[in-house]
């Protein structure tokens, strides 16, 4: 049937600005974007290939890093801010349609 859904899919952000990998080395840092960017290549091939939205989190990892209220205590999840920023970026997303 026909619903007339938007799917939307997220890339990764840039996961070595959070807190929670505040200790690795660069090199380390490093090693860690390339597998992260490796990720958002195969997620962006899959998100073209059947047609779904993506919601470039990539693209605003040092917007969503630059707010430490953004992130929880663990350092690595978002806080409920967070969460609420995130779906605005989503919405955002289902809106370009």
């Amino acid at each position: 049937a026909n619903t007339h859904a938007s799917l939307v899919m997220a890339n990764l952000p840039d996961l070595t600005r959070l807190p929670a990998f505040s200790s690795l080395s660069f090199s380390q840092k490093a090693q860690m974007l390339v597998q992260i960017k490796r990720w958002n290549t195969g997620i962006a091939t899959a998100a073209a290939r059947y047609g779904v939205r993506l919601a470039d989190l990539f693209s605003h990892g040092s917007e969503l890093t630059a707010h430490p209220e953004y992130i929880s205590g663990d350092g690595f999840h978002p806080s409920p801010l967070g969460y609420v920023r995130l779906a605005n970026i989503f919405w955002a997303a289902i809106e370009e349609s």
